[in-house]
């Protein structure tokens, strides 16, 4: 079995620490899975009125991004729940609560304002003025 040799481990393991070729694929491939079946779906989504709950995190991905890191792992971490004693249905049900909480903020967060926070910082600090 090539996985038994402990120097393919690495490379050949789909674990999620170190990320590996294969883990990356496999993310990838979801990825791209997931985006074709929402374009499928997309005019069934738009008439169900559940579009704006997608659509409003893509608009702020800087700040969901930057928040999965430090609030979702963070807490996780501080949970000591990154140790590898999450099974796979768990860490899927705390991506998918994350993302049910991320698509709320966001929606809420539009709601106000025109920008994602952190979109709002980079726009100020790129911002051209104009001569």
């Amino acid at each position: 079995m090539l996985t038994s040799d402990p120097k393919l481990v690495a490379y050949l393991g789909t674990e999620s620490i170190p990320p590996g070729p294969f883990y990356i694929m496999a993310g990838t491939g979801t990825a791209c899975m997931v985006i074709g079946l929402l374009l499928k779906l997309w005019p069934m989504i738009e008439q169900s009125g559940i579009a704006t709950f997608l659509t409003a995190p893509g608009r702020q991905s800087l700040t969901l991004y930057l928040a999965h890191i430090l609030i979702g792992m963070g807490l996780l971490e501080e949970l000591g729940l990154l140790n590898g004693s999450l099974s796979a249905p768990q860490i899927a049900m705390y991506a998918l609560y994350f993302c049910v909480l991320s698509s709320l903020f966001a929606v809420l967060w539009f709601s106000k304002f025109k920008h994602g926070p952190l979109e709002t910082v980079m726009r100020r600090l790129t911002e051209h003025t104009k001569a």
